[in-house]
């Protein structure tokens, strides 16, 4: 018995371990460009950067929303059949959306030049050309999990850190190193990882040649992304809106050590989402309907727990040579809120799960207005706690939140759980009831 479990479950173990390769090349590449340009860029360019960084991630919100979420979730399920077809226009959708987003930056970036300011100027630039191909690349990276072949996604993967990092200390050691050879050469290792997965997987182009989806696909698609889209931007704002609201009580030296600190559990915010959405999801929508779906969800909570704890309690034991190693000895004072945030990534990670399995249920309807709650929340305590202490507000403050909307999911998918396993067991009675129902049949056997 054991051995057919393991047997069943080494192509999955296989799967989950290609998906983690995938990501942690993706997220390091990322994160050692923000480290070199942090350190080698000017301060103003680099504070440029970071402000285009988060207009980029809202706009990336707003693109997995309408795109890669729903087509996880239902190329897995729904159109596993006919993903060539849903493909296709998953990727026309990309390329019209990107036009729209390409010319706003363009005006954004036009606006700032006129108002004397070249380095948001050059930003918005760089990301109106980057933006595109980062976001392809993206699309084709989730194509391959949501088709079960994550091999191809790590290959694409290794191709982008491949042009991202050497390209990066080449253009510093001829002194060309610059905001807008930055996006250039992200743009430039994202459409190599796009090109590498296209060519890997040949199926893509048997896929690309069959005729447009019709309207039913384009249906479910858009039923279930309008709802992906709402919480999405709920779950953007608790994330970010504590940082914008930052700047009114506290200096940019505050701002940078807070910035500095989260990006030491980047690969936590990577990984664990990677792993819920290219792992989790595809096997809880395909066990939708069986007692499966509650035991995948308690061993992947569990997992979800222990990584991102595992991994802050290592970050705290060695705090000391990361400062000096990363940022020169900055922002080694501020080493304390560690611990705050090990707990907000656990919580985090946490809502993570949350989030996938209700997408796998498809109840990503009914999970809106529990994201609208932590939402509200986070603006009403990152105010309160601002003029308190900078670090407790835009920590705290968005864990709180993070609490409370875990709580009002769990209550939304466990009963849908329960009923499932109910409905397996053809709704025997409960455990307290079971020994009388036994106890009446055995009667009614010796009287008959």
């Amino acid at each position: 018995m054991l051995r057919v479990q393991l047997q069943t479950a080494r192509p999955w173990i296989a799967r989950g371990t290609w998906a983690l390769i995938d990501q942690i090349l993706f997220a390091g590449a990322n994160f050692l460009l923000n480290v070199l340009l942090a350190r080698l860029l000017p301060p103003v360019e680099f504070g440029a950067f970071s402000v285009a960084l988060a207009v980029f991630f809202l706009v990336a919100t707003l693109h997995s929303s309408v795109l890669s979420d729903p087509m996880l979730a239902l190329g897995s399920s729904d159109f596993e059949k006919d993903f060539g077809r849903y493909l296709r226009k998953i990727l026309r959708w990309h390329g019209v959306v990107m036009a729209a987003v390409t010319g706003i930056f363009l005006v954004v970036a036009l606006g700032f030049e006129l108002a004397g300011s070249v380095p948001m100027a050059t930003a918005f630039a760089g990301l109106s050309f980057s933006t595109p191909f980062v976001l392809l690349a993206w699309l084709m990276r989730r194509a391959c999990h949501a088709s079960l072949e994550p091999r191809m996604a790590a290959v694409g993967s290794a191709t982008y850190l491949a042009i991202l990092i050497p390209g990066a200390l080449f253009l510093n050691l001829r002194g060309w190193l610059s905001l807008w050879n930055a996006y250039v050469l992200l743009g430039a290792a994202s459409i190599g990882a796009a090109a590498v997965i296209g060519f890997g997987l040949p199926r893509l182009w048997r896929w690309l040649a069959v005729a447009i989806p019709d309207g039913e696909f384009a249906e479910k698609h858009w039923h279930f992304a309008r709802w992906a889209l709402g919480n999405n931007v709920m779950m953007w704002a608790v994330g970010n809106v504590p940082g914008l609201l930052l700047p009114l009580w506290a200096d940019l030296q505050t701002l940078a050590a807070l910035r500095a600190l989260q990006m030491l559990f980047l690969p936590v915010y990577h990984v664990v989402p990677t792993i819920c959405w290219t792992v989790v999801l595809p096997v809880l929508a395909r066990s939708q309907g069986t007692s499966r779906a509650r035991r995948i969800l308690h061993v992947g909570m569990a997992l979800t727990l222990v990584m991102p704890v595992a991994y802050g309690v290592a970050v705290v034991a060695l705090s000391r040579p990361i400062m000096e190693g990363l940022y020169a000895g900055r922002y080694a004072a501020d080493a304390r809120w560690l611990w705050l945030l090990i707990a907000a990534s656990a919580v985090s990670s946490v809502l993570e799960l949350l989030t996938v399995s209700l997408r796998a249920a498809k109840l990503v309807d009914k999970s809106f207005w529990a994201y609208a709650a932590g939402a509200a929340a986070v603006a009403l305590l990152t105010t309160s706690l601002l003029p308190v202490s900078s670090f407790l507000a835009v920590i705290g403050g968005p864990m709180a939140a993070n609490v409370l909307t875990s709580v009002l999911l769990a209550r939304m998918l466990y009963p849908t759980l329960v009923s499932t396993r109910c409905a397996k067991v053809r709704c025997r009675p409960s455990v307290a009831g079971t020994g009388a129902s036994r106890r009446a049949d055995r009667e009614r056997q010796e009287t008959g």
